[in-house]
């Protein structure tokens, strides 16, 4: 089955994972910028230096922006390089992504835009076939159809690839929403546990209605207002509850309940591993 595997893994005192394991499926990384994701997936692809354990399937990964580094002169000869060091890597597959996604192959490396250089690290890493694949930021640099494009090629290819385990990281849920089941949230190189969106949806309620009954379904079910706005006599409150929000909470209280859609809900995931690792100075 494929895996990936880290314990106590540290570097540069900049990243620091107690404990993930990973097994097949499409995991969206997430933190602001600075956070240490590229870090993270450098490291988990051997260009790092670390203390603790990382066991992994092989890996293949699409760097981002400037760490993006092209072999030849052109991008047909970056794909026979790639082809080269890859015992598994599909050259008719490469074309054919690059030319979904409308990249010359005849191209100048030195003329590629960011986002041309993004796509041809993205369908180098795709060929490869690996059983793990880290793509970083991918979307940088990309206009909107050519993100929906990188999208449905990502999708058709863990519909086609059985077993497949995709980390793909950003520092805007956009980007994952649709993509992935299971986040991974990043603040200042800690990597937290994946959360499955599914599951934690029930602890994210939005709450309307007059701001008595509010405040008594928040005080009911012991859940924290995360935000809150006021419109006339109606409040509406973005919660977290401890446990997923009782149905007799909401008839008891008088109110409507709603979620939140996936992008924010990624935030607020963001948020909360955001406020569980800030010190005490920040926080006065």
């Amino acid at each position: 089955m494929t895996h990936l595997k880290l314990q106590n893994v540290t570097c540069k005192h900049r990243l620091h994972v107690p404990h993930l394991d990973l097994n097949s499926g499409m995991y969206g990384l997430i933190g602001p910028n600075g956070a240490g994701k590229t870090t993270l997936l450098r490291a988990v692809a051997g260009f790092l230096p670390v203390k603790g354990n990382i066991d992994a399937s092989s890996v293949a990964i699409a760097r981002t922006g400037a760490d993006i580094l092209l072999s030849g002169s052109t991008v047909a000869q970056h794909l026979r390089a790639a082809e080269h060091v890859r015992d598994r890597f599909d050259m008719g597959y490469a074309e054919e992504l690059l030319d979904s996604l409308s990249v010359d192959k005849r191209s100048k490396n030195r003329s590629l835009s960011t986002g041309q250089r993004q796509l041809v690290a993205c369908a180098t890493a795709l060929a490869a076939r690996t059983p793990v694949t880290l793509l970083d930021e991918p979307f940088n640099g990309l206009d909107a159809p050519t993100r929906t494009r990188l999208r449905e090629l990502i999708i058709a290819h863990a519909a086609a690839t059985p077993d497949w385990l995709l980390v793909l990281s950003s520092h805007r849920a956009e980007d994952l929403v649709g993509l992935v089941d299971q986040v991974i949230t990043m603040h200042d190189g800690t990597v937290n546990k994946p959360t499955d969106l599914e599951f934690q949806r029930p602890h994210y309620p939005v709450l309307s209605g007059s701001t008595k009954d509010v405040e008594q379904a928040l005080a009911l079910a012991d859940a924290l207002p995360l935000h809150q706005s006021s419109l006339g006599s109606t409040t509406k409150v973005n919660a977290w509850s401890p446990v997923p929000f009782p149905d007799d909470t909401v008839n008891a209280a008088q109110i409507t309940v709603s979620y939140l859609d996936d992008g924010q809900l990624i935030d607020s995931l963001v948020s909360r591993a955001h406020e569980s690792t800030r010190t005490p100075q920040e926080e006065s």
